[in-house]
């Protein structure tokens, strides 16, 4: 009898964890891919395509897939070796995705300080509009600035984005 009531017990643990909220989470958050370069592959490069020489949150940028749900808010910061040295963000680039996503569904805020002059990030929200499972690719333009000084040569990193409806 008494090994009964355990497994009863037992049972009712197990189905009352199981039933609880599952609903999906749609909170959106912030998220702040931190990523670096590599100054001296960057000073060898034949081209603007900077993408091979930038890591996101450790992992390759050409890698690197960012998962996203309508009101994220997508951060990217990049630095360098160098504390002379500051990646300053120049352009903003769509590629691909659905138009409705370019048209309604991303808020770009790219070239915005963090806080010190040289110091800058690129970012945007995914709004309402965005659709989901849509995969989007698009450049982030930057320069780099030494000593305070804008140095000449774009460059740009091809990072990737998709929309999900839920985590």
């Amino acid at each position: 009898m008494k090994v009964l009531k355990a497994i009863l017990i037992l049972s009712l643990i197990f189905v009352f964890s199981c039933s609880s909220d599952d609903e999906p989470d749609r909170t959106p958050i912030v998220q702040e891919i931190n990523g670096t370069i590599d100054l001296t592959a960057l000073a060898a490069l034949t081209g603007q395509d900077a993408t091979a020489l930038v890591s996101f949150n450790g992992v390759p940028a050409a890698d690197h897939l960012v998962e996203a749900i309508i009101g994220d808010e997508i951060i990217y910061k990049v630095t360098t070796s160098d504390p002379t040295t500051f990646v300053v963000f120049s352009d903003f680039t769509y590629f691909s995705g659905s138009e409705e996503l370019w048209s309604n569904g991303l808020q770009n805020f790219f070239g915005m300080s963090s806080g010190s002059s040289s110091s800058w990030i690129e970012g945007f929200t995914v709004l309402e509009g965005a659709i989901t499972d849509d995969e989007v690719k698009f450049d982030i333009g930057f320069q780099l600035e030494v000593n305070g000084v804008v140095q000449t040569g774009d460059y740009f990193i091809d990072p990737k984005l998709k929309i999900r409806d839920r985590r």
